[in-house]
């Protein structure tokens, strides 16, 4: 569904990420697991599609805030309503034992 969009399953989930009132760059792959390098590449991605604004805090200009732009809410609702969708098919379509076994098996994914 990204792809539809002209995106990435990460860069959905750095939308996903970001707060309304914006998050500091520094906290962005903490969030998400993502290596920095990575997140600097799709941060500037999002950044140029316009999707995001990067601002600088006045009283300390070296943190950077990310907040999302109006075409980067839209962007972030479509992405919301596809983890949502995700979510519902996975409890719907899956017996108790097989969710059960799936989430074993996704707690161990960020290790």
């Amino acid at each position: 569904m990204a792809a539809e969009h002209d995106g990435t399953m990460s860069m959905a989930f750095i939308l996903i990420a970001i707060d309304e009132d914006g998050i500091p760059v520094t906290q962005i792959a903490p969030r998400l697991g993502m290596e920095p390098n990575s997140l600097s590449r799709a941060i500037k991605s999002l950044e140029e599609r316009s999707l995001i604004k990067r601002d600088r805090n006045s009283s300390d200009r070296r943190l950077s805030f990310v907040r999302l732009t109006k075409k980067g809410e839209e962007m972030r609702s479509i992405a919301m309503k596809a983890v949502y969708r995700l979510e519902k098919a996975i409890l719907t379509e899956l017996s108790p034992d097989d969710l059960n076994g799936f989430f074993e098996t996704t707690a161990h994914i960020p290790q």
